[in-house]
């Protein structure tokens, strides 16, 4: 399941009033906080799991990804507006800072940078990858981007479409996050690996802690923080940049298609 918290807005100062969740279903719904379902998306036709889903920075908009290729933007009432094609599943989708642009991640081994208003064709292709795009990210610049992929490798790229530099795993890399600063980014593997690089560095710091791979990554704000997730624990983990474990998160809610409600 992929699942999104609605961001910071004038109408929401702290952010998080709104969940957006997707599922191998061929739905995505939209909750507030307390559970309540405000609206459904849902793709009958074949190949229509919901892989990847995301907020537009001003939390007006709703982006999907699909295993059919098709990124899906829609409105807060789950209305389709437009259709981004790419020519396999895609696995991951995001927002720009702005809002502008779209960013997709495909098993085609490709990433597209797209502007939100034509669905024509990408702004930007970023090639490079040797196996499926599994995660893409942006930096808060938005001059930046994160692809990383099943062949091991993680790259960073200007918006504009030049490499800056690549990073390595043993495994698929399944996660990335790029610090607030922009000079910090991490990435998480099949093998249970996490690293730290630094944009002018080598390796920082690699710490191997779980058993299975690493699904899901984010800094804090501060950057001296980074919660992951992981195949093999269900609770959520956040980790001081030295290494330390300073928190587990447990669930609270689970998001529940089936029974329609939050548990």
């Amino acid at each position: 399941m992929a699942v999104a918290f609605s961001p910071k807005t004038a109408s929401d100062p702290d952010g998080g009033q709104f969940i957006l969740s997707g599922s191998s279903d061929h739905k995505a719904i939209l909750w507030d906080k307390f559970g309540k379902r405000i609206a459904e998306f849902s793709e009958p036709a074949e190949k229509g799991e919901v892989t990847s889903v995301a907020f537009s920075p001003d939390g007006t908009e709703l982006l999907l990804g699909l295993k059919d290729g098709s990124a899906r933007l829609l409105d807060k009432l789950c209305k389709e507006i437009r259709r981004f094609q790419h020519k396999d599943e895609i696995a991951s989708v995001a927002f720009s800072p702005d809002g502008i642009h779209i960013l997709t991640a495909c098993k085609d081994k490709t990433a597209a940078l797209w502007n939100r208003t034509n669905n024509t064709r990408p702004q930007q292709i970023f090639t490079g990858h040797s196996a499926p795009v599994l995660c893409a990210v942006f930096s808060k610049s938005g001059d930046t981007l994160l692809t990383g992929s099943a062949d091991g490798t993680a790259i960073l790229w200007k918006s504009t479409g030049g490499k800056i530099r690549s990073f390595q795993h043993s495994g698929q890399i399944q996660s990335v996050a790029i610090a607030t600063d922009g000079q910090k980014f991490a990435t998480g593997s099949s093998d249970g690996t996490l690293k730290i690089w630094g944009l002018a560095d080598n390796e920082v710091k690699s710490v191997k802690r779980f058993s299975r791979g690493l699904s899901s990554l984010k800094f804090s704000i501060d950057n001296q923080y980074i919660v992951l997730s992981s195949d093999a624990n269900p609770a959520a983990q956040m980790l001081q940049l030295a290494g330390k474990l300073s928190l587990e998160l447990k669930g609270l809610y689970q998001c529940d298609h089936r029974h329609g409600d939050l548990s």
